[in-house]
């Protein structure tokens, strides 16, 4: 859906929601007649269809702007995907020590966009805030921010006790379940408040109201909301394929490898537990600290606005820092002491949005690395091959550890 489309569509909107006030104040005055408390309570509820139209509209432009600045995402991660196979394929020498060496940085590189990404499609469908740009919208200012406050804190599941959502940094408020959540949603909330301006309607007023609407002027506003989500699907797939693309031909190469030079990994394995996400590759093993992961880039994990050339450089691939490692001596093979990142333990939530783990997500999927007979089972030691936040700018808690084995 184009810009100008979408703006008539949010007017559309509001004038119908605006027809269904006058509609429903007329019928209530003529049943009950207006005193002052009367009218104080219908001005209330007037006041609060107002904001939940306002703030779903707010919602529904962010998130199709962010959904746009997301395809264009995808299709550079697409790119440098297969620049990132091309290097892997590349690689000159087999010989353990440098080959692991050598693909530590691109596949860290890889990682940190993966998992970016994976925020952005939680970013669009609960709206968490996990990094702190992704509350920014040139669709409001941040003095209006507090009239759009997300309401899903407070929505619990049927036991009254648990909380459907939990965020230490909260939500935006922009988000696919902020508008259509059962409990606490915007339709949710201006369709009780449509209803309480005639309670005769009954239980089942709010569908009436909302039929009435969609008849009034609103349907081209649900014809937007359900273009996003059909996107949205679309883009999901998009970068289900990608990730098996990388896989598939990563494992192919070490596949191939392997007859050249046997103590090289047999296989590059990816888990997408959310939040817990890992990347390993043999004793290499890149995993996601938890909420440490955060990106500083104004607009947090999806700026508005950006166009695939935009995205294309942010994602552009440290060549010069490549070439470094990949002349650099090998490290002592003495322990090195890693600082340990504090992980919060967190409920993976699966949803319909970031569902791209499926079956792959598996532990069974790992490479387990094995020991010669001759080798003691003691735990293998572990060296830091990189810090965390090599570039100072942000902390991309990415822990880059390798496991001292001798066979793979």
């Amino acid at each position: 859906m184009m810009k100008d489309e979408l703006e008539t569509a949010c007017e559309s909107f509001k004038k119908a929601v605006k027809k269904q006030i006058a509609k429903l104040v007329k019928r209530r005055q003529q049943k009950h007649g207006f005193n002052l408390d009367e009218e104080r309570r219908v001005n209330e509820l007037i006041r609060e269809c107002n904001r939940c139209t306002n703030h779903a509209n707010y919602a529904l432009k962010t998130l199709h702007a962010k959904r746009i600045s997301l395809g264009f995402a995808l299709e550079a991660f697409e790119q440098s995907t297969d620049d990132c196979i091309k290097r892997i394929k590349s690689t000159k020498s087999l010989k353990q020590v440098d080959f692991m060496q050598q693909q530590r940085h691109i596949l860290r590189y890889w990682f940190g966009i993966f998992l970016r990404l994976r925020d952005g499609f939680v970013l669009l469908e609960s709206g968490e805030r996990r990094h702190p740009g992704d509350i920014d919208s040139p669709f409001c200012t941040k003095s209006q921010q507090a009239l759009f406050k997300s309401r899903l804190a407070s929505g619990f599941r049927p036991d009254g006790k648990t909380r459907k959502y939990s965020s230490e940094k909260g939500y935006t408020g922009a988000s696919w379940d902020e508008i259509f959540d059962e409990d606490v949603g915007i339709k949710r909330r201006l369709m009780d408040a449509l209803t309480r301006l005639y309670p005769v309607l009954g239980s089942g007023g709010g569908e009436v109201i909302w039929d009435n609407l969609l008849n009034s002027g609103g349907a081209m506003w649900d014809f937007a909301a359900d273009d996003l989500i059909n996107g949205l699907r679309g883009l999901r797939e998009k970068i289900r394929t990608i990730r098996n693309n990388f896989e598939y031909s990563v494992n192919e190469f070490l596949m191939a490898a392997r007859n050249k030079e046997k103590s090289l990994p047999s296989k590059l394995s990816l888990v997408t537990d959310d939040k817990a996400e890992r990347l390993s590759m043999g004793p290499l093993e890149i995993r996601r600290e938890g909420n440490v992961f955060t990106l500083n880039d104004k607009g947090g994990s999806l700026p508005i606005g950006l166009t695939r050339d935009d995205w294309s450089k942010m994602f552009a691939f440290d060549a010069e820092s490549y070439k470094g490692q990949r002349e650099s001596k090998p490290r002592s093979k003495k322990n090195q002491s890693i600082s340990a990142v504090s992980r919060e333990e967190t409920k993976k939530r699966k949803r319909f949005i970031i569902d791209d783990d499926d079956e792959d997500s598996d532990e069974e999927h790992e490479v387990i690395p094995q020991r010669s007979k001759a080798t003691k089972t003691t735990k293998s030691p572990q060296i830091a091959l990189s810090p965390p936040n090599p570039d100072k700018k942000d902390n991309d808690g990415l822990m880059v550890t390798v496991r001292d084995t001798t066979k793979y």
